[in-house]
């Protein structure tokens, strides 16, 4: 028994306190018994007498490993890489402790010199791969995992991890093409659907994306993240009735979903519903009060329906999160010059002035318009455009022309 052993290395060690084999053992069979703490205390005093006891500083690694002390882990690693460079297990967790603290760079290193003396490692080559996409390099990372394929073609954990990757790298045909393999060993899943989906929507082929969320809500009708990106997917191919029925779903699931609310206003405004946008947009804020698009297009569907004062007090919240908003603060100017505040209109115009000196002449006599996003985001957190008619712009700051 656990306990005949523990007295009988008890023994061993007051008659030979300079045994490190009798430490080593007794840290043992304290790991064997769950006592990480006493485990740890006698592989150190093993590797206190015998530096070079490879066993212990292995044990000893380990077990301060499980004990989260992944620092500790990596000193001890070395002091057994030092004695037996090519360990290949010390090489293998080293990096997994690397890893542990988000030093990717470090455990890449580990990972590498590893497969330097075994090259169809299969657990490195994984490690190896995900090391790299953390580190933000996707086509390490593709390459890894197709080595790690190699063993394992149908694991569908790397599949998806790779698919990622491939995405990062915007092969996104490549991606799909990951996800199909995933699905057939995974019929009518519905996350891997999710993500084929939104990877369609990457390549703004809203009509497959589409497909793939109808699955996805085969099997779950009030599925409403199928719900809402499906919708938003309508509005892109122009169908607005569409879109605002799936919304209306959405809402009718969860009524404290405050993209719901806010693209129900921007499909009000698209079909001249001043009122109705309005109305949801207000909701939204309620529930999102850092969106500031929102507090943007209250602001100008305000100054359209005359409703000046209402459209001032927009703006401020608008500039509340973002006091450098230049289209706010343009828009803002124009109303207090509406209601006759020509000081209030004229300290906005020093501030634009100041903060960006070019954005009334990039206007060119157009003004600014209502803002409507080209992406699907569920925190309604866009940024407002610092340019309207700039065609690189456009695109990064999700603005359409009225």
């Amino acid at each position: 028994s656990y306990s005949d052993a523990l007295s009988a290395y008890n023994k061993a060690i007051l008659i030979k306190p300079n045994s490190s084999t009798t430490w080593y053992m007794r840290g043992q069979t304290y790991e064997m018994l769950g006592d990480t703490s006493r485990a740890i205390d006698d592989y150190e005093k093993a590797v206190d007498i015998d530096s070079g006891y490879k066993a212990a500083w292995l044990a000893l690694a380990q077990n301060v490993y499980k004990s989260s002390n992944y620092y500790y882990a990596i000193q001890a690693y070395d002091s057994l890489l030092k004695i037996d460079p090519e360990n290949k297990t010390a090489l293998l967790q080293k990096g997994q402790a690397y890893d542990k603290i988000g030093l990717y760079a470090s455990s890449l290193a580990s990972y590498n010199k590893l497969l330097t003396i075994d090259k169809g490692n299969t657990e490195a080559w994984y490690l190896r791969g995900v090391a790299s996409y953390n580190l933000g390099n996707f086509g390490e990372a593709v390459y890894s995992y197709d080595k790690f394929l190699v063993s394992d073609p149908q694991n569908i954990e790397v599949l998806l991890e790779q698919s990622l990757a491939l995405e990062g790298l915007g092969r996104f045909e490549d991606a799909i093409s990951n996800y199909d393999e995933v699905l057939t060993l995974q019929v009518n899943d519905s996350s891997v659907l999710m993500k084929k989906g939104n990877v369609y929507e990457k390549l703004g082929l809203y009509k497959d994306a589409n497909d793939c969320y109808d699955i996805v809500l085969a099997n779950d009708p009030a599925n409403s993240l199928a719900l809402s990106r499906k919708g938003f997917n309508l509005y892109m191919l122009g169908d607005y009735i569409g879109a605002m029925d799936h919304y209306d779903k959405v809402i009718a699931v969860n009524p404290y979903d405050a993209a719901a609310w806010y693209n129900k206003g921007n499909l009000a405004y698209l079909t001249s519903s001043y009122a109705g946008s309005t109305q949801f947009y207000l909701k939204a804020v309620e529930l999102q009060p850092n969106s500031i698009t929102a507090w943007y297009n209250l602001g100008y569907i305000g100054n359209i329906d005359g409703d000046v004062e209402a459209a001032i007090t927009y703006y401020k919240k608008a500039l509340a999160i973002d006091p450098n908003a230049a289209s706010a603060m343009y828009n803002k100017r124009f109303a207090h010059y509406r209601v006759g505040q020509s000081v209030s209109a004229e300290t906005e115009r020093k501030k634009l002035e100041a903060l960006d000196p070019d954005f009334i002449a990039a206007l060119d006599d157009r003004g600014t318009k209502f803002f409507t996003p080209d992406e699907y985001d569920p925190a309604i957190v866009y940024e407002l455009p610092s340019r309207w008619y700039d065609g690189e712009d456009l695109l990064e700051t999700n603005s359409v022309k009225e």
